[in-house]
C-alpha cells in the first residue's frame, strides 16, 4: 500500500496544464494511489478567510477555491490514523494555506506561486514561499509517462521588432504596474493590454475578455520583439518572467528576490534588473535605460537570453519541480512526529 494519500482541489483528473501536469507527476513520483479529486469551480475571492471562519479542516479543504494539493500519510500510529498533512497551494494568493496553516495537523505548507513580504518567517516558519509559473503551455492530450513531462517547444525568438514588449493587465494592486501609463506613449514600447480596463482611463486600448491571441500565439508575438518587460502581478511576480526565460528572450524585471529553493538569477547574466521606485518617472527611465543597453547589441542579447534559458532548464522543468517537491514532502513527514 502507498504511504501517502492525497486530496487535489480545482482540477479534473485529466487536466493537463502546468498545475495538472505537476500534480500528476508528483502523484506518480510519490506513488499515491488513494486520491480524492475535488473540482471546485467557485469564484475566486481574496477574502476567502472571511467566508468560513469556524469550519473544520475537512470543510475548509472541501470548500476552498484554491488550486491546491493536500497530502497525508497512510500510516497508523499507536493504532490510530496519522492526522498530519502538508499543503501545496498553487494559487497566486495562498487561499488554503492561509486557512489551515495554524492547524496542529498541518506539518508544512508551500505557496508555489507567491513571494510575499507580508508572510515573514517569524510568523509562518513552516511556509515555503514558492516560485513557479502556471502558464507553461502543455498539449491537450498528455499521457503521464515516466520522465516524459516536457512541455511543447516555445515559439522561436527572433527579436526582429526594435521594441520592448509588455503584455498583461493594469492591476491596480500592483505598484509596479502604475508605470504603464508612462510607458504607453513611448514608441520604444509595445503594450498588449488584456482584460477590462476602466472606461475613464485615458490612452488605454480597451479590450474585453482575454488576450487577442491564444497563449502560443501570444508568445510568438512577444518573441518578435527585442526584449520582454515583466512587472509584478497581484502577488510578488508574474508568469512573464518564466515565459521569457523559457523562450530564451531577453528579460527586464525588478531585481530577483524569490525563493532560495532556486538558483538566483544574476543581473547582467540571466536578465536585466530595473529597480522599482515610487517615483514612477524614474522607474520608467530605468526600464528604458536597461532596454537601450541591449537593443542594438546582439552579442549581449544572445548571451543573456542563452544564460536565462539554461537557468530555466535547470530550475523550472517538470522533472526538476517533481524531484524538488518529492523531497520536500518526504522531509516534512520524516522530520515531524506522528499526530493521532
Amino acid at each position: 500500500m502507498s504511504i501517502y494519500r492525497a486530496t487535489v482541489l480545482s482540477i479534473q483528473a485529466h487536466h493537463t496544464d502546468f498545475y495538472g501536469t505537476t500534480v500528476r507527476a508528483l502523484i506518480h513520483a510519490l506513488d499515491i494511489s488513494d486520491i480524492t479529486w475535488i473540482d471546485n469551480v467557485t469564484t475566486y475571492s481574496p477574502h476567502i478567510r472571511e467566508q468560513f471562519p469556524t469550519d473544520t479542516i475537512h470543510d475548509i479543504i472541501g470548500r476552498s477555491t484554491a488550486q491546491a494539493m493536500v497530502i497525508y500519510p497512510t500510516t497508523r500510529y499507536q493504532g490510530n490514523p496519522d492526522r498530519r498533512f502538508v499543503v501545496i497551494d498553487f494559487t497566486d494568493y495562498p487561499i488554503l494555506v492561509d486557512k489551515v496553516y495554524h492547524a496542529p495537523e498541518c506539518v508544512r505548507c508551500m505557496a508555489m506561486q507567491r513571494y510575499d513580504p507580508k508572510l515573514p518567517a517569524s510568523d509562518y516558519p513552516r511556509l515555503d514561499a514558492g516560485f513557479f509559473s502556471t502558464n507553461v503551455y502543455y498539449p491537450a492530450e498528455r499521457q503521464l509517462e515516466e520522465n516524459k513531462w516536457e512541455c511543447l517547444p516555445p515559439p522561436p525568438y527572433t527579436g526582429t521588432i526594435d521594441q520592448l514588449f509588455f503584455g498583461g493587465t493594469f492591476q491596480p494592486r500592483s505598484p509596479q504596474r502604475q508605470v504603464i501609463p508612462l510607458l504607453q506613449p513611448s514608441p520604444d514600447v509595445r503594450l498588449v493590454l488584456s482584460t477590462m480596463f476602466p472606461a475613464n482611463e485615458p490612452g488605454w486600448n480597451r479590450m474585453t475578455g482575454s488576450r487577442p491571441y491564444d497563449y502560443h500565439d501570444y508568445l510568438a508575438v512577444a518573441g518578435e520583439h527585442r526584449a520582454m518587460l515583466a512587472l509584478e502581478g497581484s502577488s510578488g511576480f508574474c508568469y512573464r518572467e518564466f515565459d521569457a526565460l523559457r523562450m530564451g528572450m531577453p528579460l527586464i524585471m525588478s531585481p530577483w528576490r524569490f525563493s532560495s529553493r532556486m538558483e538566483p538569477l544574476v543581473d547582467g547574466v540571466h536578465y536585466l534588473a530595473a529597480q522599482y521606485d515610487t517615483n514612477l518617472e524614474l522607474f520608467a527611465e530605468r526600464i528604458l535605460r536597461r532596454f537601450n543597453e541591449i537593443r542594438h547589441d546582439q552579442a549581449l542579447r544572445d548571451r543573456i537570453r542563452r544564460n536565462g534559458q539554461q537557468w530555466f532548464e535547470r530550475n523550472c522543468t517538470i522533472p526538476h519541480i517533481t524531484e524538488n517537491l518529492t523531497a520536500w514532502v518526504e522531509d516534512a513527514f520524516a522530520t515531524t512526529p506522528p499526530l493521532t
